[in-house]
């Protein structure tokens, strides 16, 4: 029986293969988020919707906010580079081409992190902050700040274990990260719990670095210094097509972040609600986000193997079964909104009166998970094959499509118009991304 549901869902064996890693992977992957889940309830119950959790929240996407972009360009880049060297050239050429990618992160993110520095120094972000959170420190996002780096070059080894196809280890590693928050602050002392919270996610992402770059410990054995001054003709690739992946990178990260910066229109407490309220969605897409990490690298291999009709089945195959099966799932969730919120987040700082806000603003997340990952499964076929000129558009067109909504509607709705902003948009560009990736595939036929 289950045999016969895996032929049906995955279609060839290939297909088969992925639908079964995708089960496992997945799996794993609700471990995780029960644990980020854990961390969130606990960040809950010592600071409610409070000024606090505004900060830890902006904090964490102002020193993250170009890892994705560039991280994300680099690990898209050289995850479909590094499987095309090693099945059709040498392992050895793919692992100098990964290291000279970890490099270049690294100075890319280091001349962020000092640009960063200089930026919360200028005398008018200052008076702001002082005026928006009076009674905490500028100097607490200094702590924060090693993350860019640490998440940055994790990122860049998570491209190699998906590349590898060791999607368990991939899977599991954010764990690290939340349990790590977690202790410390159950263990913290109370007078310093804000410290201890920021101490605690640094430290996490650290961890996370170190054990990705472990589980890679081969790929540094005797290095060959001369070897990675070496020029290639395969980096030059990566590097010359880094500039559109980078600033579509960041448009799309753009996206996903503009609910939460947007939410300070509608008053204190409006970016803490949007945190919570988004965080079930948001689990359930990062388990069901490693549908389209197993699938990348079958698209790479099919593409490079100009296997184009077998590319357009899986990719029609895998959207309109993952549409067909996540809608109803997430309909039939957001009926009980209310329920997981108060089992989730209501107790301590965290009040009744808050719950009714928060699962409403969870409710329209919910339904936009499907559009989600639809657009998801485009853009790694788009990426596939080579083509950052419509992953430039789309994502450009999401980004200005949100921002105009939520500009409307916020002042009409309050912070219920972030969701509904990112709903409405999400299912338009969808609709583009479908008609896109499959005239995409059709022109190289």
């Amino acid at each position: 029986m289950f045999d016969s549901v895996i032929s049906f869902l995955g279609g060839n064996n290939t297909g088969k293969n992925a639908i079964k890693a995708i089960l496992l992977a997945g799996t794993l992957s609700i471990v995780v988020r029960i644990f980020g889940f854990v961390k969130e309830s606990t960040i809950a119950y010592y600071f409610g919707v409070s000024e606090s959790v505004d900060f830890y929240v902006l904090a964490l996407v102002f020193v993250t906010f170009f890892v994705q972009p560039i991280g994300g360009a680099i690990a898209t880049l050289l995850t479909q580079k590094y499987i095309e060297i090693s099945n059709f050239y040498s392992s050895e050429v793919a692992r100098y081409i990964y290291l000279k990618c970890l490099i270049l992160g690294i100075v890319c993110i280091f001349i962020i992190l000092l640009i960063q520095s200089f930026f919360i120094t200028i005398p008018f972000i200052e008076s702001w902050f002082s005026i928006k959170f009076s009674d905490l420190s500028l100097n607490y996002i200094y702590i924060l700040m090693p993350i860019g780096l640490f998440s940055l070059m994790s990122l860049i080894n998570s491209s190699i274990l998906m590349a590898k196809e060791q999607f368990n280890t991939y899977s599991l590693l954010p764990i690290i990260i939340h349990f790590t928050t977690i202790t410390f602050l159950i263990f913290s002392p109370k007078e310093y719990i804000f410290e201890y919270l920021l101490i605690g996610t640094s430290f996490g992402f650290f961890l996370e670095f170190i054990i990705s770059k472990y589980c890679l410990r081969e790929i540094f054995i005797k290095l060959n210094l001369n070897k990675i001054k070496r020029k290639s003709r395969e980096f030059n690739k990566i590097f010359k097509s880094l500039p559109n992946m980078v600033l579509s990178g960041t448009i799309m990260y753009g996206c996903l972040i503009v609910d939460q910066v947007m939410a300070l229109l509608a008053g204190d407490g409006a970016v803490a609600m949007i945190n919570f309220g988004n965080k079930v969605p948001l689990g359930i897409i990062s388990i069901i986000a490693i549908l389209g990490t197993i699938l990348y690298p079958t698209f790479i291999k099919h593409a490079a193997m100009s296997e184009y009709n077998e590319l357009r089945k899986s990719f029609l195959r895998f959207s309109t079964i993952s549409f067909l099966i996540l809608f109803p799932i997430c309909v039939c969730i957001s009926f009980f909104s209310d329920s997981l919120i108060k089992i989730l987040f209501e107790r301590g700082a965290f009040l009744s009166a808050d719950t009714i806000i928060v699962a409403n603003i969870q409710t329209l997340y919910l339904l936009f998970i499907p559009l989600s990952v639809v657009s998801m499964i485009s853009m790694r076929v788009i990426n596939a094959l080579e083509n950052t000129g419509i992953y430039l558009l789309g994502n450009s067109l999401l980004l200005i499509m949100n921002i105009i909504l939520n500009l409307y509607l916020i002042p009409i709705y309050g912070i219920i118009g972030a969701p509904l902003a990112t709903l409405i948009s999400y299912g338009f560009i969808t609709v583009f991304w479908i008609y896109k990736t499959n005239q995409l595939i059709l022109s190289h036929t």
